[in-house]
C-alpha cells in the first residue's frame, strides 16, 4: 500500500539531515523536492527513483500548492514509497500541515519526519543562542512573507517591548519595514541578519535597529533570517562557525564516487564544500576475461578506484589472492585503500605513475586502468599490458555557485567538469602533475599541485590557500 512521507531535511548544511530522513531518501520510489534544498541529498536516491522538482521561489517561477497536492494523489497510485522532501521542518512555515490534511482527506497514509528549522540551526551557526538565561526566556518565530503581503498585522507593539528573542523567516524584502516598525516605537534593539544560513555562502551582519540599514548589505541575500533581541550580543563569544580553520572558504570538488573522505575532512575544518558526484564509474570486467595473473610479475594500480574495481573483479571471478603477483601503487591513499582488503603494496610510487616507471624492474606488468589517460601509463620497462578495467561516465550536476575560492581536481576528467559547467575559482589545486598539466593547458591560472598524491596533501594545499586569502583580505 502506498505511503507518503513528509520529510524535513533541515536548512542548508546536508549534515543536519536525520538518520530517518536519510533512510527514507534511500528507500524512496519517488521524491518530490523543494527549492531550498541541497540537491546533494538526492545522490542517496536509488537509480530507479523518480525525482520531481516542485520548488517554490518567492518572486520566481513556483509550483502551486494545488499542483503539489495533485502530484501527491497521483503518485500514491503509482508508487509505494513517496517522499516529499522539505527544507527545514515540514510544520514550520512549510505547509506540511496542509499537505498532511489533504492526504488524510484522500485516505492516503502518511508520516511526518521532523527536520531542524532554520530558526534554530541558522542562529546556532551564526553564534546566536535563541534563549539565554537572564536575557531571553522564550522566543517567537514569524514569517515575514505572506501571500497577501500583510506585514503590518504582526504585533509590533508587543514585539518592540518583549524580552523574547524574535525571529523573522523569509525577511529580505520586509527588512526596511520591520526596522521602521521597531524604531517608530522607540525600540533600538540589537538585530542580526543571517543570509543563507548554514550554507557555504552564509553571511551575517549585526548591529542595532538604528544602524543596520546603514551597513553594507549587498551580500545579504535571500533566504534571510532576521533575529531581534539581546541574545544577538552574545555572537562575539559564541560564533564558532566563522572561527574554524577553513571557515569562509568555498570549495568545488567534483567527485568520482560516492566516497566522501576528502569532502568530510574539509568540512570538519570549516570549509563549505560543493562535492557533487560528477561521474558514474562503470566496470568493464569483460576486458579481463583472458587475463591470467600468473603470467605477470607486477600489477600496477594507479588510483583508489582502480584498486576497488580490481578487487571487485577478483571477487566476481573468485580469484585466489594467493595467486597475486607483486603490487605497485601510486600514493599513500592508494596504499590505505589496499589495506582495507588486507593487502599491502610491494612498491609505492610518489606523486604519479612516472615514479613507478623508474623503480620497477624490466618485467611482465599488468596495468588495469580507467579508460582515460591511457597514454600516461605507458612506458614501463619490460612487457606491459594495459587493460581498460573501468570508465568514468559524466553525470549531470548542478553546481551551487559559478565562482568558488578553490577548485580541486583529482583527475583530468575533473578538469573537464570545470570546463563543461564553466566553474571558476580563485585558486585551483591538482592532485598530481597530470591534472596540473590539464588545468594549465585549458588556460586556468593560480594552479598549484599537491606535494603528494594524497588527500592529506590536498588538505594542506587548501590550508595554504586560506592563509593567502587572509593576507589578501588584510591588505
Amino acid at each position: 500500500m502506498a505511503k507518503v512521507y513528509l520529510v524535513g531535511v533541515g536548512c542548508g548544511d546536508p549534515g543536519l539531515v536525520s538518520l530517518r530522513a536519510q533512510a527514507l531518501i534511500e528507500q524512496a520510489d519517488c521524491v518530490l523536492y523543494d527549492h531550498l534544498l541541497d540537491e546533494r541529498l538526492l545522490d542517496a536516491c536509488s537509480c530507479s527513483c523518480r525525482k520531481i522538482y516542485v520548488g517554490k521561489k518567492g518572486h520566481g517561477l513556483s509550483t502551486s500548492q494545488q499542483t503539489i497536492h495533485e502530484w501527491l494523489e497521483q503518485l500514491a497510485q503509482e508508487y509505494s514509497c513517496i517522499v516529499r522532501l522539505k527544507g527545514g521542518d515540514p510544520y514550520v512555515f512549510g505547509r506540511g500541515g496542509e499537505e498532511g490534511e489533504f492526504l488524510y482527506e484522500k485516505g492516503i497514509p502518511f508520516e511526518v519526519v521532523p527536520g531542524i528549522s532554520s530558526c534554530i540551526a541558522g542562529l546556532s551557526y551564526a553564534g546566536i543562542p535563541i534563549t539565554y538565561r537572564g536575557l531571553s526566556r522564550g522566543f517567537r518565530v514569524y514569517t515575514a512573507y505572506t501571500q497577501e503581503k500583510k506585514r503590518n498585522d504582526l504585533p509590533f507593539d508587543e514585539l518592540a517591548n518583549t524580552n523574547d528573542t524574535v525571529v523573522f523567516l523569509m525577511g529580505r524584502s520586509s527588512l526596511p519595514e520591520i526596522v521602521h516598525e521597531y524604531l517608530k516605537r522607540g525600540s533600538d534593539r540589537p538585530i542580526a541578519l543571517i543570509s543563507n544560513a548554514t550554507c557555504f555562502d552564509q553571511r551575517v551582519v549585526s548591529g542595532r535597529m538604528s544602524t543596520i540599514l546603514t551597513q553594507d548589505l549587498e551580500s545579504i541575500t535571500a533566504p534571510l533570517l532576521i533575529v531581534v533581541g539581546e541574545v544577538v550580543q552574545k555572537r562575539q563569544a559564541l560564533d564558532w562557525f566563522s572561527r574554524q580553520e577553513l571557515s569562509g572558504l568555498s570549495i568545488f570538488y567534483p567527485r568520482l564516487s560516492s566516497r566522501l573522505e576528502l569532502a568530510s575532512t574539509l568540512q570538519e575544518l570549516g570549509a563549505q564544500v560543493d562535492a557533487p558526484i560528477a561521474f558514474e564509474q562503470c566496470p568493464h570486467f569483460e576486458n579481463m576475461q583472458d587475463i591470467d595473473l600468473v603470467d605477470y610479475d607486477w600489477i600496477v594500480l594507479t588510483s583508489p578506484s582502480a584498486i576497488r574495481f580490481f578487487m571487485e573483479w577478483m571477487a566476481c571471478e573468485k580469484v585466489d589472492v594467493r595467486t597475486l603477483p607483486k603490487l605497485a601503487l601510486v600514493g599513500e591513499k592508494s596504499a590505505q585503500v589496499l589495506q582495507e582488503y588486507g593487502l599491502y603494496a610491494d612498491c609505492i610510487g610518489e606523486g604519479n605513475v612516472d615514479s613507478l616507471k623508474k623503480r620497477l624492474p624490466a618485467s611482465k606488468i599488468l596495468i588495469p586502468h580507467s579508460a582515460s589517460n591511457l597514454e600516461g601509463v605507458k612506458g614501463f620497462r619490460g612487457q606491459e599490458k594495459i587493460v581498460v578495467l573501468y570508465s568514468n561516465k559524466k553525470k549531470p550536476i548542478q553546481p551551487r555557485a559559478s565562482l568558488y575560492d578553490v577548485a580541486i581536481c583529482t583527475s583530468k576528467a575533473a578538469v573537464d567538469v570545470l570546463e563543461t559547467h564553466k566553474i571558476n575559482a580563485r585558486y585551483y589545486i591538482a592532485i598530481g602533475p597530470q591534472s596540473e598539466k590539464a588545468l594549465l593547458a585549458r588556460g586556468y591560472s593560480n594552479v598549484s599541485c599537491a606535494k603528494e598524491a594524497s588527500y592529506e596533501s590536498i588538505v594542506e594545499a587548501v590550508k595554504g590557500v586560506k592563509r593567502k586569502k587572509c593576507i589578501e583580505e588584510e591588505d
